[in-house]
């Protein structure tokens, strides 16, 4: 992180997108609200978790809204994966904004793991790879599709942030840290 954010970065929004997930839901808000404890660990003081039902024609939102603990954010009508992480992005108040699916392909039990990669180098963003081993919760049809379809990639190389972001670490992109060294940009 820059210098600017790094004493301010002790808070966390966590922002999940959901469009038809009342089956889903219930179980990915449990876990994330079972994350508290280990985000106090790393430094995290204020964790949120903001939900955007994306136009659900499901109960969706009532079942987000049964959780005082949880913000729900709703779209009126469906407007798509990328609408809704933009409004949740838009909504969060964190220093360190994390984003994951409500269908719980990406564990939220990493988060720890990925904030305090990010704290200790100093990063603006942090994203993991559930593609590299272990179980990701992924269903088997989009596991053998990724594995098929999927080219390893290079190392991306570190990157300044230009001025103009300085004053808000990006968003840390949720998935399980695989590997030993996460990719960090600074």
């Amino acid at each position: 992180m820059t210098d600017a954010s790094a004493d301010t970065a002790t808070s966390l929004s966590v922002v999940v997108p959901a469009y038809n997930e009342e089956k889903a839901v219930d179980a990915i808000i449990r876990r994330l609200l079972a994350q508290r404890e280990p985000l106090r660990a790393v430094g995290i003081r204020d964790y949120e978790i903001v939900i955007v039902d994306d136009g659900s024609r499901d109960r969706t939102a009532e079942r987000i809204a049964a959780y005082p603990d949880v913000r729900l954010v709703r779209h009126a009508r469906n407007q798509g994966y990328g609408a809704a992480l933009k409004t949740g992005f838009a909504a969060a108040r964190g220093a360190w904004i994390a984003f994951l699916d409500a269908d719980g392909t990406y564990p939220p039990e990493h988060l720890a793991d990925l904030l305090a990669v990010g704290a200790r180098d100093g990063a603006d963003l942090v994203v993991g790879s559930r593609m590299r081993g272990g179980d990701s919760g992924m269903p088997l049809v989009r596991r053998v599709g990724n594995a098929l379809f999927a080219v390893p990639k290079a190392p991306a190389p570190v990157i300044p942030s230009p001025p103009s972001t300085a004053a808000r670490p990006h968003p840390v992109g949720l998935s399980p840290p695989r590997s030993t060294t996460p990719l960090c940009t600074r």
